[in-house]
């Protein structure tokens, strides 16, 4: 018979904990089945936008009780400019380590008796009338009429389903923790753009420091052996003096690709499972956070209306293809505007010109706040000022 749930969640990273706290919340009897223990490490930002903890809010989880560090905002590096933007309303993001905060969500959902951790390797689908109604581990079976692959990046469940994938890129990452020198304080997340290589500095407690690097295959070949010293030397070599390294250094490969559909065989794709925006934006946790509200309204539909199943996962797919709308362009031109030195010093350029713009783009960025909501017409006002110079210069005809 195997283990009988009426959830299954593939995968205790953060969307899958943060979907199963909230249906356990709801009553739900929730099987998450991970190959480790739980929290396991991998290379992360580590950094929470407002948006992201806006969500753990909802899930009574509160900043101010996940060990980590506060920062205001973001501050843009080139090798000759520095430009920093703030958060708006006094906004905050917070810096966690990604083991704290899944320690965290485990903890959370430990404590609902409807929610039971499974250690064991996903192997096989099983299939029942044209759906997926489980898998198959190494030592056991589990069954529920709602699965959900939340395996990463890299879903092997996914792959099995026989998702269609549409690929638009790779990002190669480096990842180690650093313990800074006394006195050295980062109250912003520090983007370095010294391309190829995009630098990710993330405080994430007491004089700690997570330095996240994303690159292509030839600037990793060049740093991996070699990173330490690749810090010291970049323009944010003042924040490495007197460094030391708190972890070990960690390699990832991250492909870019959109599913053609968040769903396949009644299945949800969830987190990065489902592909996601490219990294450089540092939303992964947040758009993660928000994923799994989605889904878990979504699950909680198909649950209580078992006969329009097929309508929930519409409704999935619809939430999450707009999620990615809302920062898949952004991405887009965030790479091409970083992928040469002249672009990135042109980039930050005109953030010092209009840093009306720059800050909508973060708030739009950090908080999820709607396109459509800001007055652009009057940020891009000073765009024109030679225009308008000229125009008045022109006689009036007649």
């Amino acid at each position: 018979m195997g283990v009988q749930g009426e959830v299954l969640i593939v995968g205790g990273g953060v969307a899958g904990l943060a979907t199963a706290l909230q249906l356990g919340a709801a009553g739900r009897r929730v099987l998450v089945v991970d190959k480790a223990p739980l929290p396991r490490d991998k290379v992360c930002g580590e950094g929470v936008m407002p948006l992201g903890l806006a969500s753990l809010r909802e899930l009574g989880l509160e900043a101010a009780d996940l060990p980590g560090a506060p920062f205001t905002g973001l501050e843009y590096r080139s090798r000759r400019r520095r430009v920093a933007l703030d958060f708006p309303r006094s906004a905050q993001g917070r810096g966690v380590r990604r083991t704290t905060l899944i320690a965290a969500l485990h903890a959370a959902t430990a404590r609902l008796p409807g929610v039971s951790h499974h250690t064991d390797a996903a192997r096989e689908l099983i299939w029942r009338e044209g759906r997926i109604a489980g898998v198959q581990g190494l030592h056991d079976s589990y069954h529920a009429p709602v699965v959900l692959a939340a395996d990463g990046v890299h879903s092997s469940l996914a792959r099995r389903a026989g998702v269609a994938l549409r690929p638009y890129g790779e990002r190669m990452a480096l990842r180690r923790h650093y313990r800074l020198a006394t006195g050295v304080a980062v109250p912003r997340v520090v983007v370095g753009l010294f391309a190829p290589h995009d630098v990710y500095l993330t405080p994430v407690g007491e004089g700690t420091l997570l330095a996240t690097t994303m690159t292509d295959r030839v600037g990793y070949r060049a740093v991996v052996g070699r990173y330490d010293a690749f810090l010291r030397e970049s323009p944010c070599g003042d924040l490495f003096a007197g460094a030391e390294p708190v972890s070990p250094q960690l390699g990832w490969h991250h492909p870019l690709f959109v599913p053609h559909r968040f769903h396949v065989g009644g299945m949800l794709l969830l987190g990065d499972a489902g592909g996601g925006v490219d990294p450089c934006l540092g939303v992964g946790t947040s758009v993660a956070l928000a994923s799994a509200r989605m889904a878990a309204g979504a699950v909680a539909g198909m649950l209580a209306e078992p006969l329009h199943h097929e309508r929930w996962e519409r409704q999935f797919d619809r939430q999450r293809r707009e999620l990615f709308r809302h920062y898949a362009g952004l991405g887009r031109v965030m790479r091409a505007a970083v992928r040469g030195r002249a672009s990135s010093e042109l980039l930050l350029l005109g953030m010092q010109h209009w840093p009306g713009v720059a800050a909508s783009l973060l708030e739009i960025v950090a908080t999820g706040r709607p396109w459509r909501e800001v007055n652009w017409p009057a940020l891009l006002e000073p765009l024109r000022p030679e225009w308008r110079s000229r125009r008045a210069d022109v006689p009036e005809q007649g």
